[in-house]
């Protein structure tokens, strides 16, 4: 099937209409009711789109970041092989000051357009009454990585993953780490937190967690003895996280595929906004769809 439709620079379409344009030259009436694949496929078409020109952008910020291109999010001395080799031995990396300074103002101005919602599991424990219990309160917004609203988290992590795709020297996993999930959170005061906890054992290869704004401790731990009790637990390293700051966690198909324990402490001053890029075979359902995750 071929379509085909007129656009110039000169008249640059909105970006519903360009979409709504396309869908009815392939014959689609539904977006919505299509496939993972479609939906990856119109997602980036409009992407394209913008970055060319022909359709309008929300604001300068986004237009940045869709023309970033591989690695382009990370400032030009971060040495992202070597923090691969560190996630793939010690199952996680720390690095400040490592991402390009224009992508966090674009990725706050994305957020601004999102609500995000409380997932409370203060009140509902993750694994409630069993070794394993994790507690943890923030506001948070996930979704698909193709979905409308995350134009900048999409081009960030497609710029991240052009670079690390290309990594395998270490690992020959990574040429297939894409991200497919966006999450971003914000931690708003002394309250919001995550205790102890592995992240999903469904996560595949690789986690990359950005933190956009504010700053917070993250802790790492090792069992003593049982490795699935959160309750009996020896502090190994710890960080501060600060606005440009990435980290990297190790997950099932990288390296041994052992997941890290980790901690994450209230924000320091006012709040911290982060956004979090997995591969998972399931997207994060919202708090307002289930109070379990």
């Amino acid at each position: 099937m071929c379509a085909e439709f007129t656009i110039t620079k000169d008249h640059k379409l909105p970006e519903e209409q360009f979409s709504l344009n396309l869908c009815r030259e392939l014959g689609i009436t539904d977006p919505n009711r299509q496939t993972t694949a479609f939906k990856i496929f119109l997602s980036s078409v409009i992407d394209a789109a913008k970055r060319e020109g022909f359709v309008q952008p929300k604001n300068e910020h986004e237009l940045y970041a869709l023309r970033l291109g591989a690695g382009e999010i990370f400032v030009p001395d971060f040495k992202l092989e070597k923090a691969l080799w560190q996630t793939f031995v010690n199952g996680y990396c720390f690095a400040k000051k490592a991402l390009d300074p224009g992508i966090c103002q674009a990725l706050i101005d994305e957020v601004d357009g999102l609500i995000l919602e409380e997932g409370d599991h203060i009140t509902h424990p993750i694994n409630a009454g069993s070794s394993l219990e994790v507690k943890q309160l923030h506001e948070r917004y996930y979704c698909p990585v193709w979905e409308d609203g995350v134009t900048v988290a999409r081009a960030v992590a497609n710029s991240a993953a052009g670079a690390i795709s290309q990594l395998t020297q270490i690992d020959t996993n990574l040429s297939f780490w894409w991200p497919n999930e966006v999450g971003y959170q914000r931690y708003r005061n002394y309250h919001d937190r995550i205790s102890p906890h592995r992240d999903r054992r469904t996560d595949q290869i690789l986690a990359f967690t950005l933190t956009i704004a504010g700053s917070a401790k993250v802790k790492i731990y090792e069992p003593y003895a049982d490795p699935d009790d959160y309750t009996k637990l020896h502090l190994v390293d710890e960080v501060m996280t600060e606005s440009r700051s990435v980290m990297f966690l190790r997950a099932p198909g990288f390296g041994n595929g052992q997941q890290v324990i980790h901690e994450v402490c209230p924000p320091e001053e006012d709040s911290r906004l982060i956004l979090n890029l997995r591969m998972r075979p399931d997207i994060l359902p919202k708090p307002s769809e289930t109070i379990q995750s």
